[in-house]
């Protein structure tokens, strides 16, 4: 399916972002974030979305639930 849907809920000091879809699931487990100097050296122009996202959010979960991929973001806000 080429259907996500995205679901945005802000409860008392946070923020709390969930992704949802249908397509493969990712192993988080797997991902083995890249130093800068792997960036420079391979000059990628990618792979850097998850790295970005670790960097600015306080929580981040990946959920498979009745068919569905979640990825539940969350940060912290005054």
């Amino acid at each position: 399916s080429k259907h996500i849907g995205i679901k945005c809920e802000r409860k008392a000091n946070s923020v709390i972002i969930e992704i949802a879809d249908k397509g493969a699931s990712y192993d988080v487990s797997a991902y083995a974030e890249p130093t800068l100097e792997q960036l420079i050296s391979q000059k990628s122009r990618g792979n850097m979305g998850l790295m970005i996202v670790k960097k600015i959010m306080d929580q981040i979960d990946y959920i498979h639930l009745e068919g569905l991929n979640i990825c539940r973001l969350q940060k912290a806000v005054a």
